[in-house]
């Protein structure tokens, strides 16, 4: 199977093109950050390509008929980041990625979209269904939901198939301290190899549904090779489970002699989240294979803390 993984040499993409090298895919791994893709090359032997996934290089082997599936996972992807920088996040998350669903169409087997549970907004009806109504509450939340709508669209008027994973909280290996996606286990991480405080934003009584980017991985996989005909359905991908920044962090105290360092609660974050994960096996099979705290664990070797 041909590949075009845009990202590819982010976090959750580098994680998702180890799996692609394992089932022996033939994968273009697409992404503009020569950070990342500098990290990438010390684990991934895929073929790399330093571009704008939406550059007329691109999007022309998309319409040539080059790959059987693309796995979008770029974007500009911190919340704060669009609070401050609105235009600039929608072009990214927007614009270009209606571009290149536009050459998708027709043109490949399967668009598998990247979506966030932040659409959901600061709901409390937890464990939340894909029925629960969107309430985005920062620029990148909303570019999420109005990608999902133009990929709905879009399946409804053109020769498009495609699905939309909306992912919950990720953390595990490659996911760096200084990485847009970093949640607070990697940040905390980060700090306790380099000996630094662990910074607690808000109370810490917020939890979140984590979930191991192995279980993302793995439902990437499952959308790609569905012999299912999708029309931009989108599906929970987390653990319909909970924890708090308060009980992540007695771990950490408990490992470690650490300074916490106290801050204001962070713009555009929301309270709780938990994920209902029923449709998702559903539609793909999917099931999260990797709970909470093996993965913290993982994580912890990982980091070689």
């Amino acid at each position: 199977m041909k590949i075009l993984l845009t990202g590819g040499c982010g976090f959750i993409g580098t994680n998702i093109a180890l799996r692609c090298l394992d089932e022996g895919w033939d994968v273009c791994n697409v992404d503009w950050d020569m950070n990342q893709i500098k990290r990438a090359n010390e684990v991934l032997p895929t073929y790399k390509v330093c571009a704008d996934f939406a550059s007329d290089k691109i999007l022309k082997r998309v319409r040539d008929q080059e790959f059987d599936v693309i796995l979008h996972q770029a974007a500009v992807p911190r919340v704060s980041y669009s609070v401050e920088h609105p235009a600039e996040t929608n072009d990214v998350n927007v614009t270009k990625t209606v571009q290149l669903l536009e050459a998708a169409a027709g043109n490949c087997r399967r668009f598998v979209f990247a979506s966030s549970s932040s659409i959901y907004g600061g709901t409390e009806n937890l464990p939340t269904p894909e029925t629960e109504p969107l309430n985005p509450q920062s620029p990148y939340a909303l570019q999420k939901r109005v990608g999902e709508d133009y990929i709905r669209m879009m399946c409804e008027f053109y020769d498009l198939d495609a699905i939309c994973l909306r992912y919950f909280n990720v953390f595990g290996p490659h996911q760096f301290a200084d990485n847009a996606y970093a949640t607070v286990v990697s940040a905390w991480c980060g700090a306790v190899s380099r000996g630094d405080p662990l910074r607690l934003d808000g109370t810490g009584e917020q939890s979140r549904d984590m979930c191991h980017v192995q279980n993302v991985v793995n439902a990437n996989i499952l959308a790609a090779t569905s012999d299912k005909k999708f029309k931009g359905e989108a599906c929970n991908i987390a653990c319909n489970d909970r924890v708090s920044l308060l009980e992540i962090l007695d771990v950490f105290k408990k490992r470690w002699n650490v300074e916490i360092t106290h801050a204001p609660p962070r713009a555009g974050d929301i309270m709780h989240t938990r994920a209902d994960v029923s449709y998702a096996k559903e539609l793909i099979g999917y099931e999260p294979e990797v709970q909470f705290w093996d993965g913290l664990e993982s994580t912890f070797d990982w980091w070689g803390i």
